[in-house]
C-alpha cells in the first residue's frame, strides 16, 4: 500500500513539474510602427520595431527589414547593429548585460528619394529566451509607407476593372474599393485587367488566377505618379461542384502539371496571371488571354499586333516581358529597338524565310537578347545586318539595320529575271542623216566656217554705213 501512495506522489510531483515548465514557455511578440504613413521625397521615416519576450528574457534577435530600395534608402539603425541595404537591412541584437532586458527596441530611418510605395516587410529568423535558449516565436510585421512627390499628381484611381469571367458586384466606381464576383464550378480560372485614370499611375494585381472552390482574392494596388497609393479588393467566389461521385466509385488525386509553366529557350519559365509591377511599354494596354485554359492578363498593341506576357524564371526568378505568338503557341524575348525613325519591334526570324543573295545566316546581340540575322558577305558591310522587326506604324518584314550609325530602313531585294540579257549601247546607223554627217564632217566645217566669216562681213558693212550716214547729219 506504501509503495503505491509512493509512486503516486512521484507521478503526482512530476505531472506537477511538466506543468510548470509547459506554463513557463514563454512567447514572445514584435510591434512595427512607422512614424508617417507617407513622407515627401528627401524627409526620413522612422521605422521602430519592439520585440517583447513574453516575460522572458532576451538573449538575441535577428529580423531584417525589405523594403524598395527604388523608392527609400536605408539611413541609420538605433538600439542594434544592423547593415544592408539595396531592399534588405539586416539586424543582430545579442544581450550584453548579466541580465538581460524582457524587451528590445530599435529604430531605424530610412530616407525617400523618389516616388513610390515603402511596403518595410519585417521578419524574423532568430528571437531566443536567455535562460534555455529557446525559441520565442519567428514574428513578422509589414508596414505600408508611401514616398510622395509633392510636384505631381496625387491621383491613384482606377478608371475600369474588367473581369475575364463574371459581373463585378456592386458597378464599379472609382471611389469604391471592396467588390465581389461569383463564377460557376466550371469557371477555374480569371484574370483582371484595369486601367487607371491618370495614365502615369502604376498598377499591380496580387492573388492568383487559379481559382480554388469558395473565395478567392485579388488585390489591385494602384501608385499614383506622386506615390501615393490605393488598393482595390476583389473577392471572387467559386460554387463547388454540383456533382457527387457514388460510394462506390472512389476518386483518385492526380498530381497535376503547372498549365503555366512553359519552355522558352529550353529554360522552365512560369506565366504571370496578373498583372505584374513593371510599367507597360508605351502602346500596349491590358486584356485577357487564355493559355492552356487559363485565363492570364496580357498585354496587346493593336497597331503592331504583338502581345506581350510576363514570364518569371524558375531557375533565378528573374521576370520579363515576353513576346506570345499565340498561334504557333510560342515564346521570345520582347526586344524593342529605338532608332532615329522611331520604336522598332525585333521579332524571331521565321523560318520561312530564306537569307537574300550576298548574305548568310548569322546573330546580332541588341542589349542582352540575341536574335537570328542575315549578315552580308561582303566585308564593306560588316556593320549591316537584315533583321525581321515590326516598324512603328506596324509593317513588319525585313529591315536593313546599321549598327554603326543607328539607321534602319525596310530592306527591299533586287533580282533580276534569268533570260534578261544586258543592254547594248544603241550603234548610229551606217546610212541616214548621222551617217552624212559623219562621211562630210570636214566639209560641214570648213562650210560653217565661211558662213561665220560671212556673217561678220555684213555686220561690219552695216555698221559702217550707219556711222557714215550719222556723220554727214552732224554737219548739216
Amino acid at each position: 500500500m506504501k509503495k503505491t501512495i509512493s509512486l503516486l506522489l512521484a507521478v503526482l510531483l512530476l505531472v506537477t513539474a511538466l506543468g510548470g515548465l509547459t506554463a513557463y514557455a514563454a512567447t514572445g511578440s514584435l510591434t512595427a510602427t512607422a512614424s508617417q504613413s507617407s513622407v515627401t521625397i528627401g524627409s526620413t521615416v522612422s521605422i521602430t520595431l519592439k520585440y517583447d519576450g513574453g516575460g522572458a528574457k532576451i538573449a538575441s534577435i535577428e529580423p531584417q527589414i525589405s523594403y524598395n530600395a527604388k523608392a527609400f534608402e536605408y539611413v541609420s539603425c538605433e538600439g542594434a547593429t544592423a547593415s544592408g541595404g539595396a531592399g534588405i537591412v539586416r539586424i543582430s541584437y545579442y544581450a550584453s548585460s548579466a541580465t538581460p532586458p524582457t524587451s528590445v527596441t530599435f529604430t531605424l530611418k530610412f530616407k525617400a528619394i523618389a516616388a513610390g510605395s515603402g511596403d518595410f516587410a519585417v521578419t524574423t529568423s532568430e528571437f531566443y529566451n536567455d535562460d534555455d535558449y529557446s525559441s520565442l516565436g519567428t514574428p513578422s510585421k509589414t508596414l505600408a509607407v508611401a514616398a510622395i512627390n509633392p510636384t505631381k499628381s496625387a491621383n491613384a484611381n482606377l478608371a475600369s476593372i474588367r473581369p475575364s469571367s463574371g459581373t463585378l458586384t456592386p458597378a464599379f466606381k472609382p471611389e469604391v474599393t471592396n467588390y465581389t464576383i461569383s463564377v460557376p464550378y466550371t469557371t477555374t480560372s480569371l484574370s483582371l485587367s484595369v486601367t487607371t485614370q491618370d495614365r502615369e499611375a502604376k498598377t499591380a494585381v496580387s492573388g492568383s488566377n487559379k481559382l480554388s472552390v469558395g473565395k478567392n482574392t485579388q488585390t489591385i494596388t494602384v501608385t499614383a505618379p506622386n506615390g501615393t497609393t490605393k488598393k482595390y479588393t476583389v473577392v471572387i467566389s467559386r460554387s463547388a461542384n454540383q456533382t457527387t461521385a457514388k460510394p462506390d466509385q472512389p476518386t483518385a488525386t492526380q498530381p497535376q502539371e503547372d498549365p503555366l509553366e512553359v519552355s522558352v529557350d529550353g529554360v522552365l519559365m512560369t506565366v504571370s496571371d496578373t498583372q505584374p509591377t513593371e510599367e507597360l511599354p508605351e502602346g500596349f494596354a491590358w486584356t485577357h488571354i487564355t493559355i492552356n485554359d487559363v485565363a492570364v492578363s496580357a498585354a496587346v498593341n493593336e497597331t503592331l499586333g504583338i502581345t506581350l506576357v510576363h514570364l518569371t524564371s524558375t531557375l533565378d526568378d528573374s521576370a520579363a516581358f515576353y513576346i506570345y505568338n499565340e498561334t504557333q503557341g510560342l515564346f521570345y524575348a520582347f526586344c524593342p529597338l529605338t532608332v532615329p525613325g522611331g520604336e522598332y519591334v525585333l521579332l524571331a526570324m521565321p523560318s520561312t524565310v530564306d537569307a537574300p543573295a550576298g548574305t548568310v545566316a548569322g546573330t546580332h546581340n541588341f542589349g542582352t537578347v540575341a536574335r537570328d540575322v542575315f549578315v552580308f558577305e561582303d566585308a564593306a558591310l560588316d556593320s549591316v545586318c537584315l533583321v525581321y522587326a515590326t516598324s512603328p506604324a506596324g509593317k513588319t518584314g525585313l529591315y536593313m539595320y546599321d549598327a554603326e550609325d543607328g539607321s534602319m530602313q525596310l530592306y527591299r531585294e533586287i533580282t533580276v529575271a534569268a533570260d534578261a540579257t544586258p543592254t547594248q549601247p544603241t550603234q548610229p546607223a551606217a546610212g541616214g542623216f548621222s551617217g552624212f554627217v559623219t562621211k562630210n564632217r570636214t566639209v560641214i566645217l570648213i562650210c560653217a566656217a565661211a558662213a561665220g566669216g560671212l556673217a561678220l562681213l555684213i555686220a561690219a558693212v552695216i555698221l559702217l554705213a550707219s556711222i557714215t550716214r550719222r556723220d554727214k547729219n552732224c554737219k548739216h
